[in-house]
């Protein structure tokens, strides 16, 4: 029997052990490729940021997405705890205690009675000490299934919280992706208006010889002087959207918006290089692009995950109706010293059995049973919980079916809207080129004296319009196109639609616009001198 004891002691401490550093081992998130590791901290003012730079340091920095993954740790937590809730409890107790006691003085043993004998005027404090020590534990043999179902629950809750980071990381990424290209755009205008203002300054300075070579009056030259200015007031407002632009950037990066960061801008042919030729989508291409965000999309899963979640804890409240059925065992011991006081012959003894003999030999006990727990009423608490587990199943059943309908609408309004916005290229593109075709010719008539100064004002606008709305279309494009995986469940770091890499074996041209210069400008309102874009090539 003692063989017995030591064997099922040895094997119930090992195994909890065992348990409870398996489930005290502390988190670890696993390395995820392409995942930043503080990548704002070591960002030194002044550095250069291409659009790869920006994504990175978004999904270091953005708070949803860092709570998304403090979400995760908490889930991996849980089905660790739920993972131990198979494992026997152990619980150790040990007390010690000294006693003292008031009362009549012992004066011996009655040699008839065989018992003490007190005083009756005398009194005296007895002292006594008394320790205990217990081992007990306790593991659950059936309690409805509860115990696997939260395991299942804490699975599908992990799920969850993984697909839900996947979803936050791709709106980030999307957030970020469209304010890189508001610069991008803003850039482009920016650089229009200052090809425009040139254009405007040339201009002017061939007025200003036809007037004073007569063949034109001085009102021309006096209208050319206000489209000059208005050009340049132009430049001034594209100038301040781009810094905008930047700084709406910083925010959604989350960086000081105070603090001068420059920003690598690519091509735009660079960017739509990769996009698929514009195609007309019928329906079944969009169904068919349906039922690939509907099996892929982040936000899909994480909601089918929560489902799944709501349904194992409806079996877990369902499983406070069955009754429950525990394996307990106990090993204790204890001692005292008024114990060892014992009548021998006629004479008190106090040396009979020892402190260590009680705790070690004599008052040893073991004992292991079942106990059975069987819930017959509880004022209607777990019917009232299982309802609204019940009521909550439903209600995410139906946030699916919203969500599943919101996922079809957008992916036919962004398919549509991409389709549009590839014909919104084509038309731009031919609307320049008859733009540009009829300021040339009227620009060309107005200098051989027969057309006239509003004639050649009203092509040079619509040129100049034209222009704008073919930088628009195009980088409405490339948006588009990316708004469209977005809602496909397919955006990540390392689309190749964000990359900025050049081919192998090239560089990346890229472009760096300086600011319009306030002091270039002379009181008469005529810009001296218009600032220069400097194009420059940028290894990658």
């Amino acid at each position: 029997m003692a063989r017995f004891r030591s064997a099922f002691l040895t094997c119930l401490t090992l195994g909890t052990l065992t348990g409870t550093a398996a489930a005290q081992q502390p988190f670890r998130e696993p390395n995820h490729p392409g995942r930043p590791t503080d990548a704002a901290a070591a960002l030194p003012p002044g550095r250069t940021l291409t659009l790869q730079d920006a994504v990175r340091i978004a999904l270091d920095q953005n708070p949803n997405v860092r709570t998304a993954r403090n979400n995760i740790n908490s889930a991996r937590i849980a089905r660790r705890a739920a993972t131990a809730a198979f494992l026997p409890s152990l619980n150790a107790n040990a007390s010690a205690n000294q006693v003292y006691d008031r009362g009549p003085k012992r004066l011996g043993i009655d040699p008839i009675t065989n018992r003490p004998t007190y005083s009756d005027t005398d009194l005296q404090f007895d002292g006594s000490r008394s320790y205990n020590y217990s081992l007990s534990s306790s593991v659950n043999l059936f309690n409805g299934f509860s115990d696997m179902t939260l395991l299942k629950q804490t699975q599908s809750g992990l799920a969850q919280a993984e697909q839900s980071l996947d979803r936050t990381e791709q709106s980030t990424i999307f957030s970020v992706t469209s304010a890189f290209l508001q610069v991008v755009l803003n850039e482009q205008l920016l650089d229009i208006s200052n090809e425009q203002l040139g254009s405007s300054q040339l201009q002017f300075k061939r007025i200003q010889g036809l007037v004073g070579a007569g063949s034109r009056p001085i009102t021309d030259q006096y209208q050319q002087e206000a489209t000059v200015a208005g050009d340049e007031l132009k430049v001034v407002d594209s100038d301040n959207n781009v810094r905008l632009a930047r700084a709406k950037l910083l925010q959604v990066l989350n960086l000081d918006p105070t603090v001068d960061y420059t920003f690598t801008i690519p091509q735009v042919a660079e960017l739509t290089a990769a996009m698929p030729a514009g195609a007309p989508m019928s329906e079944s291409s969009i169904n068919e692009m349906a039922q690939i965000a509907l099996r892929g999309r982040p936000d899909v899963l994480s909601l089918e995950a929560q489902i799944r979640s709501a349904e194992s804890q409806l079996i877990i409240a369902k499983s406070q109706f069955y009754p429950s059925l525990n394996l307990n065992s106990s090993f204790a011991s204890g001692a005292s010293s008024s114990s060892r006081t014992q009548v021998i012959n006629g004479q008190l003894s106090t040396g009979a059995t020892s402190i260590t003999d009680q705790l070690f030999k004599d008052n040893i006990r073991f004992s292991f049973g079942l106990s059975l727990s069987v819930p017959i009423f509880s004022n209607l608490r777990t019917t009232q919980q299982v309802v609204l587990q019940q009521t909550q199943l439903s209600n995410l059943k139906l946030q699916m079916e919203t969500l599943l309908q919101q996922v079809r609408l957008e992916l036919k309004q962004s398919s549509l809207d991409y389709v549009a916005a590839q014909k919104r290229v084509d038309a731009t593109n031919a609307q320049l080129t008859a733009a540009q075709r009829a300021y040339e010719a009227a620009t060309a008539r107005y200098e051989a004296g027969a057309g006239t100064y509003t004639e050649q004002a009203t092509a040079r606008a619509t040129f100049q319009t034209a222009q704008s709305q073919k930088a628009q279309a195009l980088y409405q494009l490339i948006f588009q196109r990316g708004a469209l995986d977005f809602y496909l469940g397919r955006l990540s770091p390392n689309l190749g639609l964000l990359s900025t890499t050049a081919p192998t074996g090239g560089v990346a041209p890229t472009r760096t616009t300086a600011p319009i210069n306030p002091a270039a400008v002379n009181p008469s309102g005529i810009p001296v001198n218009a600032p220069n874009t400097t194009p420059t090539t940028t290894p990658q």
